[in-house]
């Protein structure tokens, strides 16, 4: 019991308030933690190129995973490029990497 019980049980009476302001706090940490992505189909064709990719290949949106919007991509398609956030270890290990600054220089 004692204090820890006290504080228990005043979180649970703080109820849907306490989650509510909970979530909005852990959004607006995530917000501040995570930038945008770059995912412009003509910024990653100069990284291609920079890496090493062939000029008569191209990138283009997919604006998702189901049929219909799958069927807007031009053909033939080789692969799919998905962008997300990456732990702060791998991000911090490929802004060190040669390739990053392969493709930075250019």
């Amino acid at each position: 019991g004692g204090a820890k019980g006290n504080d228990e049980a005043a979180a649970a009476a703080g109820g849907a308030k306490g989650n509510d302001e909970a979530a909005a706090a852990v959004k607006a940490a995530a917000r501040a933690r995570w930038k945008a992505l770059e995912s412009n189909p003509q910024m990653l064709g100069k990284f291609g190129r920079g890496a090493g990719l062939g000029a008569a290949w191209q990138m283009h949106d997919v604006f998702g995973l189901d049929p219909d919007l799958l069927a807007m991509v031009p053909q033939p398609c080789v692969g799919v490029v998905l962008l997300f956030p990456g732990a702060l270890r791998e991000r911090d290990s490929y802004a060190k990497s040669d390739l990053f600054a392969a493709a930075a220089a250019r």
